[in-house]
């Protein structure tokens, strides 16, 4: 995906491609964009749009437009690029401190979830970030407030990735079911006892409200999108789906609209579970 998030001296921004300058500030996504156009040249850009699933909200649509223009893009082009991010149907997100969520439970649909819906626990299967997470709650209490990017306690993603590996492993107390302490001093003991159940809170209360279910779409009504979905990517990794227009209705119990939908969507081949298409053909 060109338009990318990135993080320039622990502060989040956006890019345009692996290489791209990192802008980072209230317009950095805009200043991504206008550099792909540049780049690309309006032409490609438009082809590119109808291509990739890129964070790019309703709103942003006409500054595209804009800069597309100002790079010498034709009436046509510049059509094409708003069909196609107007069709747009969302994104995927990894999973961060600041996008997790645990959904309502009847914030979830009912209908249209997955063939291999299951419970996924972020504290269990993201032990390293999470007991980072835990520590600092348990030093600031009822002030604490999950880090923002920017802030000196916020790991950067470097960070993120070494503290769930064997390079970043510390010995530390784990808990069994009742409670009872256990040190893992290795890391291949920290491995055995996550498979028996182990927590790092002598309270597994703590962890509730941690825990979410994968390929069961959920409501966002706080947005940018009208829903969201867990699911595995490629990597067997869980990320964070994003799609359908918060504006609009679904009409599948129109014949007319529902063909057209599907058509337009080539819903006959919607692509794999972590990309938004999937998820809203399969709403329609």
């Amino acid at each position: 995906m060109p338009l990318k998030k990135c993080n320039e001296d622990n502060k989040s921004g956006w890019k345009w491609g692996d290489s791209g300058k990192c802008f980072v500030g209230p317009d950095a996504k805009k200043k991504a964009i206008k550099m792909g156009i540049t780049i690309e040249g309006p032409k490609k850009f438009s082809e590119m749009a109808s291509e990739h699933e890129w964070e790019i909200e309703e709103s942003e649509i006409e500054y595209v437009l804009e800069c597309a223009y100002e790079a010498g893009a034709s009436f046509a082009e510049g059509s094409c690029i708003s069909i196609a991010l107007l069709t747009n149907e969302g994104w995927t997100e990894e999973i961060t401190e600041d996008n997790f969520v645990v959904p309502a439970g009847e914030d979830y649909y009912e209908g249209y979830e997955g063939d291999d819906v299951e419970e996924w626990d972020i504290a269990a299967n993201r032990p390293g970030l999470w007991e980072n997470i835990r520590r600092k709650k348990e030093r600031e209490g009822k002030k604490y407030r999950p880090a923002k990017p920017g802030d000196k306690d916020r790991p950067d993603p470097d960070a993120w990735k070494k503290a769930q590996s064997k390079d970043g492993f510390k010995p530390h107390m784990m808990y069994d079911k009742d409670g009872k302490g256990h040190m893992a001093k290795t890391y291949e003991d920290h491995l055995r006892m996550k498979k028996m159940g182990y927590t790092h809170e002598a309270n597994a209360a703590e962890y509730k409200g941690r825990k979410v279910t994968l390929n069961k779409p959920f409501r966002t009504p706080g947005g940018p999108k009208k829903s969201a979905v867990y699911t595995k990517n490629e990597k067997g990794n869980v990320v964070l789906v994003r799609f359908g227009d918060p504006n609009m209705k679904i009409k599948k119990s129109n014949p007319a609209r529902r063909k057209s939908f599907r058509a337009r969507h080539n819903c006959s081949n919607p692509g794999p579970k972590w990309k938004a298409r999937y998820w809203s053909c399969k709403a329609w």
